[in-house]
């Protein structure tokens, strides 16, 4: 495996790292439960860079529902991240 390889599965790894910790964000589990401890390790590894993005981003409003679009902006940056590097390789 080349280190190019190596670098875009670890960028499509953390892509769903941080697709599901958005999903487990919908759920409140209680601390004890084994999903309350896979949330907490999640949310700690994408806010690396889910959370710099999440303080220069507004949450979106619409009525009394608040979104947080730091996520997908998230995903978009490493996508084209993997593009970049993709590019730059070949």
């Amino acid at each position: 495996m080349s280190v190019i390889s190596l670098i875009l599965l670890i960028i499509n790894l953390y892509i769903i790292v941080i697709i599901i910790s958005a999903l487990l964000s919908w759920l409140q589990p209680t601390p004890g439960e084994a999903l309350y401890n896979v949330k907490l390790f999640l949310d700690k590894l994408s806010s690396v860079v889910v959370n710099p993005i999440r303080r220069l981003l507004p949450v979106f409003r619409v009525g009394s529902m608040g979104f947080d679009l730091s996520p997908l902006i998230a995903i978009i940056l490493l996508e084209l991240l993997g593009q970049v590097i993709v590019r730059i390789a070949s």
